[in-house]
């Protein structure tokens, strides 16, 4: 794990504007199934993290983001990038606001 791309990405997190619970699950529900998904146990706990690909180390199809989040071995919830609003999946897969309805959009 690259600490600096790690840094980085919570930083961008930390001051990202979030989407809607319903935009934040359509995309964590597409990371889901995704192919390059890591499942990562969190030392000490019960939670694991769902990365895209290798965290905190991107490549030409994974940006090695924080996407899944819980209290399982199967992560469910969303997390980090997927409840971030201006980001996108490097799959093309998701991406900014575009999969919010008209009547999130006008909230």
């Amino acid at each position: 794990m690259n600490p600096v791309e790690a840094m980085l990405g919570l930083a961008k997190w930390m001051r990202c504007d979030r989407v809607t619970g319903t935009v934040a699950e359509s995309r964590a529900a597409i990371c889901r199934t995704c192919p390059s998904l890591v499942h990562l146990r969190i030392k000490g706990t019960s939670y694991t993290a769902g990365f895209c690909g290798k965290p905190a180390a991107p490549t030409a199809t994974t940006c090695g983001c924080l996407v899944l989040w819980g209290e399982t071995t199967n992560p469910k919830r969303p997390a980090g990038k997927t409840t971030c609003e201006a980001e996108h999946c490097p799959q093309g897969k998701w991406s900014g606001t575009d999969e919010r309805t008209e009547a999130e959009a006008a909230d």
